[in-house]
């Protein structure tokens, strides 16, 4: 789902991660900020250049690195395999 603005983005993936894209508020430096979400917690972030990217990298994160849910929310545990 697309914000009012064209720079922020926000997606829910299947796996209940959700990602939060909106412009670095460093104007010197710009860019986009990515954030992978789960359970209102922040689990990952980044910056890009370009809301394609910021969201292509996002949902690798989301997606293929294997996160699991943890009692802590600033401990991200990868799987083994």
């Amino acid at each position: 789902m697309h914000t009012q603005d064209s720079n922020e983005y926000e997606e829910t993936l299947t796996n209940g991660w959700t990602i939060y894209i909106e412009p670095n508020p460093d104007s010197y430096r710009g860019g986009l900020m990515w954030h992978v979400c789960h359970d209102d917690c922040i689990w990952d972030s980044g910056i890009e250049w370009s809301l394609e990217y910021a969201l292509s990298k996002a949902r690798e994160t989301a997606e293929t690195r294997g996160f699991k849910e943890h009692s802590n929310p600033h401990v991200a545990l990868l799987d083994d395999d």
